[in-house]
């Protein structure tokens, strides 16, 4: 019984690290690309990523501050 466990668990951590360097990979060819130049440069996708986050973070405080004042007035 012990060695079915023992076989289960080297299984394991003989997948895990191939998994974990595949998600690596992958972020890093979603963020960059070209992940390997010398100077990294945005993918299309970070970009547009990065531009819906500040517009969202934009709009989010606007709307807040004028939350906040319409708060303070009552």
């Amino acid at each position: 019984m012990g060695d079915i466990v023992k076989q289960i668990g080297d299984g394991f951590t003989g997948i895990i690290e191939p998994m974990t360097q595949g998600i690596k990979t992958a972020f890093s060819h979603l963020i960059y690309a070209d992940p390997a130049a010398a100077e990294p440069v945005l993918s299309d996708i970070a970009k547009v990523g990065l531009t819906v986050g500040g517009i969202g973070l934009a709009i989010g405080l606007v709307m807040g501050i004028f939350a906040f004042i319409k708060h303070l007035r009552g």
